[in-house]
């Protein structure tokens, strides 16, 4: 199965509890032979990418529609390959 968690870094220098378990779920995942890959941009990047695609950074994810989604990733990301 092929997975992918998703989670932002807070503003903090010490890893959050919440990081902390995104991390190991994916070493767990991978663990049991998923393909597993773990996103966790920097807060800052994931603001800037809300500002140049015309979202407030302060809007909570799950209200984010699926169109306005896709522009945010391509925002932090650029656009989509084949391969991944």
């Amino acid at each position: 199965m092929r997975v992918v968690l998703v989670h932002n870094r807070y503003r903090s220098a010490a890893p959050s509890g919440e990081t902390q378990v995104v991390e190991r779920e994916g070493r767990a995942l991978a663990g049991l032979g998923h393909d597993v890959r773990v996103v966790m941009p920097a807060y800052q990047a994931v603001e800037a990418a809300c500002h140049a695609a015309g979202l407030d950074p302060r809007a909570r994810a799950e209200t984010l529609d699926l169109e306005a989604f896709a522009v945010l990733t391509r925002a932090l990301y650029g656009p989509a390959t084949a391969n991944g």
